[in-house]
């Protein structure tokens, strides 16, 4: 009996870190937010995912083409690194860094958590301002928002299923739609201070009204589709939410579902047709660039150029590298872009190719950044079509 109690008391211990019911003193919050590695516990399979996605890779830590950025505007020289609301909102002392009053730190793991685990399952809501929608944070520690009924109770923290902005991917839309307004997005000059320097997308209202109407067109179902494997260790489900958050930065799967590159025949040689089937422009994000590249037997015949696309020739993006680029062409949501080429009478073999910069060359220059990652030319689509 005594040898049987004595393994017993052996292999909780060992297993302590796993099985133990914690109390308020073991898994004692430091700081706002709880760290992403006590969530490893639980959810080993979602971390590995989020460790390799862009919510991971947001900051000036671990993000070389936004530290670039950010080292290349005026407000890095006063250390205000107004970009934490949304690129690390979990850091510890955020106020502080935003107004300069703190250095950032490599040794910060609260900043290097960056959009946190703890942050998205804490935001219950959105609040609409003249500047875009807000987060609201839930000021209960350890109550997180999911978007699944649980089988169990979790003896590390409370679950709520029942938020809808959360399920519908509403949520995103207080980051990821920061400014409402296009002139809000941009660096402008006459702003007080150079304090308007965020450069982020533009979603329009439109991307709000089909998230709401249509569940399969939302930002949870595209950017987080369910895939194979369980969302928890401490039970087995067949499926999870992917926490890649899949977009340009690591590939987005079933490429087709989204864009759609055709070529048919014509009198002369083809058309082709470029079909954007998200629910939003096929370019958000003002560094971007697409191109659409054919080519006749190997030889490049054409190559089309697709940006974000400006509202007016008097608003510039990244005023502060004076740069004089502007933005004409992008693919709007549902729409096509259609091109007759006239190929060489002799031509065998057309190739399409689809592909894109994630930070497009003359702004990749100018902030002095050549990481390959960044810098080189990705292929999306590519099509081979024998006459």
């Amino acid at each position: 009996m005594r040898i049987f109690i004595f393994l017993t008391a052996l292999f909780l211990s060992l297993n302590a870190n796993i099985f133990i019911i914690p109390d308020d003193k073991a898994i004692k919050i430091k700081g706002k937010f709880a760290k992403n590695k006590k969530c490893i516990r639980c959810h080993l399979d979602i971390y590995k995912e989020f460790k390799h996605s862009a919510h991971h890779h947001a900051n000036i830590l671990n993000n070389e083409a936004h530290k670039a950025m950010w080292q290349s505007n005026p407000l890095s020289k006063k250390q205000k690194y107004k970009c934490a609301k949304c690129h690390a909102p979990a850091t510890r002392e955020i106020k502080k860094i935003i107004n300069g009053e703190k250095e950032i730190s490599s040794s910060d793991a609260s900043m290097d958590d960056a959009i946190s685990c703890a942050f998205c399952h804490r935001i219950k809501g959105t609040h609409p301002t003249n500047r875009g929608d807000h987060y609201i944070l839930s000021d209960t520690k350890r109550k997180y928002f999911g978007s699944r009924e649980s089988r169990q109770k979790s003896d590390f923290h409370q679950i709520d299923s029942n938020n809808t902005a959360f399920k519908k991917g509403d949520i995103c839309l207080s980051c990821h739609a920061h400014h409402k307004k296009q002139k809000l997005l941009i660096s402008n000059k006459k702003e007080k201070g150079f304090e308007n320097f965020c450069v982020f997308s533009y979603v329009d209202e439109n991307v709000t009204k089909t998230a709401q109407n249509n569940s399969n067109e939302n930002c949870i179902e595209c950017h987080m589709p369910e895939i194979d494997g369980s969302f928890t260790d401490r039970y087995s489900t067949s499926k999870h939410r992917s926490h890649k958050f899949l977009g340009l930065r690591n590939g987005f799967e079933n490429i087709k579902k989204y864009l759609d590159l055709n070529l048919t025949k014509t009198k002369e040689g083809v058309k082709i047709r470029l079909i954007n089937k998200m629910p939003h422009d096929m370019i958000l994000h003002p560094t971007r660039m697409f191109k659409l590249q054919i080519y006749a037997d190997s030889k490049l015949l054409k190559e089309i150029i697709f940006e974000k696309e400006s509202q007016s020739k008097d608003i510039k993006p990244f005023v502060w590298l004076k740069d004089k680029i502007y933005y004409k062409n992008n693919l709007s949501a549902k729409t096509t872009f259609s091109q007759n080429i006239k190929l060489p009478q002799k031509t065998q073999q057309i190739k399409t190719v689809l592909g894109y910069f994630l930070i497009k060359p003359s702004i990749a220059r100018k902030i002095g950044l050549e990481n390959e990652k960044d810098t080189k030319f990705h292929i999306l689509i590519e099509e081979i079509y024998k006459r």
